[in-house]
């Protein structure tokens, strides 16, 4: 089953299904046991954090944030965890298109030395970052959008912001529906670019 991350109707049935069993009597001793396993677990709290955005933390509001994103398997090496992160929305690309684009943005990665890209999908195309190694999300499609009481704008402009919050990213680019453009291509290469270090005043 397939579960938007934002979306209205998951929040419902998550918040309900909370209700139902906190009258549970043995409600305390399964939350804890269930929070432990969470705990421990790297996957189980990072879906917790994407779909329901909670935190799995016992009193906290904190959102868990997941183990450093890796660059891919393109680059290696000491300072490749350090690298920013740059998230790129493919939202709107046509599927044919995205191989090129993914393609194209691993070869400007190995070039600048610069950046680990997150990319954020709304079709299924989630094999073409995921054959580099980078890091894949997915928003629903505004075509498969059926939540009539929060438009689709403001719900992928919450995810696309969640998803930047979580993994600390410097830059968040679209990549247009005609592909990659010039623009796009001076963003990424910016931040291979060295930052000259401040002149002192004094």
């Amino acid at each position: 089953m397939s579960i938007p991350g934002n979306a209205p109707g998951t929040l419902a049935w998550a918040r309900a299904g909370m209700r139902q069993a906190r009258r549970l009597r043995a409600y305390r001793t399964v939350r804890r046991a269930v929070l432990g396993r969470i705990q421990r677990n790297h996957t189980a709290r990072e879906l917790m954090n994407r779909v329901f955005e909670i935190s799995a933390e016992p009193g906290s509001n904190t959102p868990v944030i997941p183990d450093c994103p890796p660059a891919g398997r393109l680059l290696a090496g000491r300072g490749v965890t350090t690298l920013p992160v740059a998230v790129i929305s493919l939202v709107g690309v046509p599927g044919h298109l995205v191989d090129e684009v993914v393609d194209e943005i691993a070869r400007l990665q190995v070039l600048t030395a610069g950046f680990r890209p997150i990319f954020v999908l709304d079709g299924p195309q989630l094999g073409s970052p995921r054959r580099y190694g980078y890091v894949a999300e997915m928003i629903v499609s505004a075509s498969a959008w059926n939540f009539g009481d929060q438009d689709w704008e403001e719900y992928a402009a919450a995810r696309i912001a969640s998803i930047t919050a979580t993994y600390g990213a410097r830059l968040t680019m679209a990549v247009p529906a005609t592909g990659l453009d010039r623009g796009n291509t001076v963003v990424l290469r910016s931040l291979g670019v060295e930052r000259p270090r401040p002149i002192s005043s004094l």
